[in-house]
Formats: structure tokens, sequence, C-alpha cells
């Protein structure tokens, strides 16, 4: 809409005037200027109409920037109504700190395990471990089928190994595709068990991680990272 109002302005502003125009052509002329200016004005009515009804699904009205407060709220602007400067630099602030959080996040969760279960945690095959035992738990709460699960690991291992840095990228974004899948954020929710397990007793994780040990997927607590 933009695009083709200001093709109207620069039609209208490049009109030749009447005493350019050869004989018999004025009357052409007028009813063609005519007929500009009134799809100006329907066409920015109808670009108003629009955002009075984007600020209707909205919930309301949002608060305005100072050119928009200016003119009692009507947009200045030819095309799209424009970011309220409030609103915009909110978005900014909660981008800015959901990056800053998604980066910390992994790191504080990596002291903590360290403190919690000790240089066990910082063992790669440890990582790796607890890495697939979660992504089989997910498999298992949406219901796959073992023979599935058992089909996609001989396929796996009937390969030759992929590139890790590759892996963990794939890894991390069907992740997130399957959360999106189902409505839901990975980083949200990670974010919601980060301060969950900080909530359970030291005693019930050494349990945990002593029954993972006895049946060998898990490393003993006493054992160093090398």
């Amino acid at each position: 809409m933009a695009d083709l109002l200001q093709r109207l302005d620069d039609l209208h502003d490049h009109y030749p005037t009447s005493g350019q125009l050869g004989p018999g052509n004025e009357r052409i002329f007028v009813e063609a200027a005519t007929e500009i200016v009134n799809l100006r004005a329907k066409l920015r009515d109808s670009h108003q109409n629009c955002l009075a009804m984007w600020e209707a699904l909205e919930g309301g009205p949002s608060p305005m920037c100072r050119d928009c407060a200016d003119f009692n709220g009507r947009c200045q602007g030819n095309g799209p109504a424009c970011e309220p400067q409030e609103r915009a630099m909110e978005r900014i602030k909660h981008l800015r700190t959901s990056v800053e959080r998604a980066s910390a996040r992994p790191r504080e969760f990596y002291a903590w395990a360290a403190e919690m279960f000790g240089p066990v945690a910082k063992l790669r095959s440890e990582r790796l471990m607890r890495f697939v035992e979660e992504a089989i738990e997910l498999a298992h709460a949406d219901e796959m089928e073992r023979s599935v699960l058992d089909a996609i690991a001989n396929r796996v291992y009937g390969r030759e190994p992929g590139q890790i840095t590759k892996e963990i990228g794939q890894a991390q974004a069907t992740l997130e595709m399957y959360a999106e899948n189902i409505g839901e954020s990975s980083a949200l929710l990670a974010e919601i068990e980060w301060h969950r397990v900080r909530e359970i007793p030291r005693a019930e994780w050494e349990r945990r991680h002593a029954a993972k040990a006895a049946i060998g997927i898990a490393h003993p607590s006493t054992e160093l990272q090398p």
C-alpha cells in the first residue's frame, strides 16, 4: 500500500497543468486528476481502517510514538503503522535479556552439575549419556514405539559417524522444531528446568546417579575427569 500511495503522489505531482494540454483534453485531465485525488483519499482511509482493526485485535490502543501522538494517533506514514518507540524499546530489551540468559544458562547448569555430582559431571561420556537418556525419555513420553527407536538406532549405528559440532547443531535445531510443533518453547522449558532441578535435595540426586551407575549407564561418582 505504501508503494501504491507513493506512486499516486508522484503521478499527481507530475501531472501536466491544463495549459500544457492540447485542445479538447482539459476535460479528460480534470476527470483523471479528480479520480487520483479520490483514490488517494480512499486508500488512506482504508489504511487507517486497517490500523484500527489491528489495534482492536491487540486488545486496545498501544502507547503512541511522539509523532503519532502529535497527530491524534493517525500514523503519518504511507506504509504500515510506525512501531511505537516504547514498545520497540521493550522488545529490544526483552530480546537482549533472552539472548543473554540463553547464553548464560548452559554455563550455570554445567557449574551446578559439577558442584552437585563432582568431577564425574565433567566427563564427556557422562554428559553424552545424560543427553541420550533425556532424548529417549522424550520419545517415550510422546509414545514412540520401542521398535521405531530401535530401528533409528540401528540405522544410525550402521553408518559412518558424523561430525560432532554438526550433530550438536542438528540436535538443538530438531529439539527446537519439535517444541515449536507442540506449541512450546525449548528455551523457556530449559529455564523452568534450571529452576526446578535446584529444588531437588542432594541426597535424591546421589540416589538417582548411583542407580544409573549400578546398571552401567552412568559413571561412578568417584570417577575423575581424565
